[in-house]
């Protein structure tokens, strides 16, 4: 911990917290020195976190009480983990259709309450946060960054996904210096301006406590980055030295590959963490061999914040199950070691809109056994999102991660790619392939069809490049059919 960061953890944040209402730090020490991970459980009995929740959500929201009623279940009473998964999952469809009065605490507890929207890959929606939540939420993002060894005070450089450009034709730019902001405000007369002030502890808290420097997104040209482009993005993190660099998978990709072909390679001593989407591990062995650091994954949401992260083993991720409850499911019940399922969560500590049982869109496994770092209890490994699945002619979910790794690996003249099925037995096929490097598309179509099975139509066709979902995030596998959610239910 070097003296500027010492300050910060020791001097700063234990004021503020005596000074606000905020908990965020005493919370993330309690996780943190408690060591709130993944512990096996020693009775059917549901915690008592969840008990509460229940309790809550059937006295004070309309939508939970006529889903546990319908089912019989009465959380004033003892129940069991088995009682409580009698519950249906709960869909986004289902939180945007009661949206707001049906989903909402009739009851306003841990007020104020902030209306946050989801930048979902696939479907966005509107939640909303009591400030008890938003203090988990900082604290659970903080114990992801924490596996890399990062404490506020260091250095964190961010590069997002462009959701704006996406959406409203806009491009992202960086966010204003904080003293420059302030200087701004203060010659303009609006410096107590309620907006002014909430902007101004916005960018003191990231970019003095946090040390968070946050880049533009990538361009508008996709995929097919300009060397150039990624030239000054590794420019510009080497200058600046960050402990930890969290960025797109493929932004994290496109950077690696650049330093293979001759970029320099910029100084990154914590290693680098994905974000806003899954890391194949075939990508992640580039980013590693190539950036000479660790990748860390952690998996988060914007409705949850951070659910579980990597220990230094790297065999899994540790979920916080003191804050949430996760279930992998398939064919209506809970998943066998291993097996592909999917993930339903439950928010343990949102009571201004509980969360219970939500299917987040995610496909994912655990992996019971004891991890070389001594925490016991569950690994979960996510395996992708539902609609970024196929079904193979023996009517095997071929997952993302997958489909990806055995494309990339085998081809490594292909930069990108993305497969589209919009019916059955058909695939459609776009390839991008690396500058100066030549790719056979009967090749790439032969690694598929050895995936899918042969009687599969796949045309396949080479593209300039790929451009980012609405959401800033990047796909390489859209399923438009219903066949994944047919196999798994």
């Amino acid at each position: 911990m070097n003296l500027y960061s010492s300050l910060i953890c020791r001097g700063l944040l234990p004021c503020v917290s005596l000074a606000t209402r905020s908990r965020f730090w005493p919370l993330y020490k309690n996780i943190h020195d408690r060591d709130l991970v993944s512990k096996p459980s020693r009775s059917s009995a549901i915690p008592e976190s969840l008990c509460d929740l229940l309790t809550h959500a059937y006295d004070s929201v309309a939508f939970h009480r006529a889903r546990m009623q319908a089912v019989g279940l009465t959380p004033h009473a003892a129940l069991t983990l088995e009682d409580v998964r009698r519950l249906p999952p709960t869909t986004k469809s289902d939180m945007t259709a009661n949206f707001p009065d049906g989903v909402l605490s009739s009851t306003r507890v841990h007020a104020p309450w902030r209306y946050v929207a989801s930048s979902g890959t696939i479907d966005r929606i509107t939640l909303v946060q009591d400030f008890r939540k938003r203090d988990f939420a900082r604290a659970t993002q903080l114990l992801g960054l924490r596996m890399t060894d990062y404490l506020p005070g260091m250095k964190y450089l961010e590069i997002p996904p462009d959701v704006c450009a996406n959406t409203c034709g806009v491009g992202r730019t960086a966010e204003p210096n904080v003293f420059h902001y302030a200087l701004k405000a203060l010659t303009t007369g609006n410096i107590f301006d309620a907006e002014v002030v909430s902007n101004l502890k916005g960018l003191a808290e990231r970019q003095l406590v946090y040390r968070r420097l946050e880049l533009p997104s990538f361009g508008g040209e996709g995929i097919a980055q300009q060397d150039t482009a990624l030239d000054e993005y590794l420019a510009l993190i080497e200058r600046y030295r960050p402990h930890v660099v969290k960025a797109l998978p493929l932004y994290l990709y496109l950077l690696a590959l650049r330093v293979e072909d001759g970029g320099t390679r910029p100084q990154i001593d914590g290693g680098v963490m994905p974000m806003g989407s899954l890391m194949t591990p075939h990508m992640k062995r580039v980013v590693e061999r190539a950036l000479g650091c660790r990748v860390h994954e952690d998996y988060g949401s914007t409705e949850f914040s951070c659910m579980a992260a990597e220990c230094g083993r790297q065999t899994g991720l540790h979920p916080f199950e003191d804050l949430f409850l996760l279930e992998i499911v398939r064919n209506g019940r809970s998943a066998r070691d291993g097996e592909v399922g999917r993930l339903l969560i439950t928010d343990l500590w949102n009571y201004a809109m509980p969360f219970i049982r939500y299917e987040i869109g995610d496909v994912a496994s655990y992996h019971a056994s004891t991890c070389g770092c001594g925490r016991a209890g569950n690994r979960l490994v996510i395996r992708g999102r539902m609609e970024d699945c196929l079904v193979s002619e023996d009517g095997s979910i071929l997952t993302s991660d997958r489909i990806v790794d055995a494309v990339l690996a085998q081809h490594p003249g292909v930069l990108g790619f993305q497969v589209d099925q919009r019916r059955k037995s058909e695939l459609d096929v776009q390839v991008v392939p690396r500058r100066d490097r030549s790719v056979h598309l009967d090749d790439v179509s032969h690694c598929l069809a050895h995936l899918v099975g042969p009687s599969t139509r796949i045309a396949t066709r080479r593209a300039g490049t790929i451009l980012p979902e609405r959401s800033g995030k990047y796909r390489f596998v859209r399923n438009f059919t219903r066949a994944p959610f047919h196999v798994l239910q």
